[in-house]
């Protein structure tokens, strides 16, 4: 345990149309961290009216001495996360990295140390230690976990394959709190680049077939502001739904269907419930951002998920609806026929 504080830790936190008070919010959990050697890589993704200057002006007068260095990174176009993040490792110079959103806090100021005080205790042999964080308010209030008890005692039996059979179905690894060896994307073929926003699912399903596990703390590390798209947000531009719907089918070609035969017919039946449930969730999320145009052309394009996932109900517009849909369907058997 000697000499557990040496070692540089890089944050990395990436942005995208953040303002500037949340970046300052999450740099400022940064400062005030007792342990005594980090780095901080802020990388932009092409926001627009972003500005470095001011920034950086903000973190010379603020920063704290634990702080080793700083580089502000920005795109002149937007990327996605994961180009994004590849950009910004191009310029770490830690042998431990965190990524942090725009607006992530670290929950409290002796988290970092704690993770790399676990590191030297198993000799920094763990590839990535990971522990628990919180959805917030935008007040970091009314806090609740990211991940359930069945996640956590998963990631407590450090067996690989039940993470495996885990992470088939659900992302069960809080990026945001999880603390990565140099060499992870090495090891792990992560980030690639064929994904626009999935920086994290593919790699973590990647490391698993490896039969790599994380070390679990039953810490809080980070906590995490409710309304990314990964999150169900509601207010995204269409192009962002899209793309990240694009993610997920994705995922699901390269990192699940080549290796469903080795689940179980449980996992098997998970899995085609919760895509079923997440294409209809994605169709509903087009749906409230098309014109009257775009909704009939989803409408003969995917009548069944429209038509079964509709509310029942007695009002008019939801009648009207259904009997549309029914409408379309019997044209479309009868053409069939």
């Amino acid at each position: 345990m000697m000499n557990w504080n040496v070692k540089l830790v890089t944050t990395i936190v990436l942005c995208y149309q953040n303002t500037l008070q949340q970046i300052q919010k999450t740099l400022q959990s940064i400062f005030e961290q007792v342990y005594p050697r980090i780095e901080i890589i802020i990388a932009d993704d092409g926001s627009t009216g972003f500005d470095r200057g001011t920034l950086v002006n903000w973190i010379e007068i603020n920063k704290s001495n634990c702080i080793q260095q700083v580089h502000v990174l920005h795109l002149d176009q937007n990327q996605g996360t994961v180009r994004n993040l590849r950009n910004a490792l191009k310029c770490m110079h830690g042998e431990y990295y965190m990524t942090l959103g725009g607006a992530d806090v670290l929950a409290k100021n002796d988290v970092i140390s704690y993770m790399m005080m676990s590191a030297a205790l198993f000799q920094y042999k763990d590839l990535l230690i990971t522990g628990r964080a919180c959805h917030v308010n935008d007040e970091y209030k009314d806090a609740k976990d990211i991940l359930s008890c069945e996640d956590y005692a998963i990631m407590r039996k450090r067996d690989a394959q039940a993470l495996y059979s885990r992470l088939f179905y659900r992302c069960c690894i809080a990026t945001v709190a999880t603390l990565y060896r140099r060499d992870f994307a090495s090891v792990c073929d992560a980030y690639d680049v064929r994904y626009y926003y999935y920086e994290d699912y593919p790699s973590f399903l990647r490391m698993a077939r490896k039969g790599i596990t994380p070390l679990f703390l039953n810490k809080l590390i980070t906590l995490h502001p409710r309304g990314g798209i990964a999150n169900g947000a509601i207010d995204k531009d269409i192009t962002v739904v899209k793309k990240f719907y694009q993610d997920r089918e994705l995922l699901y070609e390269n990192e699940i269907k080549p290796y469903l035969k080795s689940q179980s017919k449980y996992i098997k039946v998970q899995i085609k419930i919760r895509r079923d449930r997440l294409e209809t969730q994605y169709l509903w999320d087009l749906w409230k951002r098309s014109s009257y145009r775009q909704r009939l052309v989803l409408i003969q394009k995917h009548p069944w998920h429209l038509f079964f996932s509709l509310k029942k109900g007695d009002t008019l517009r939801g009648r009207l609806f259904r009997m549309g849909v029914g409408c379309l369907l019997l044209l479309s058997v009868f053409s069939a026929s």
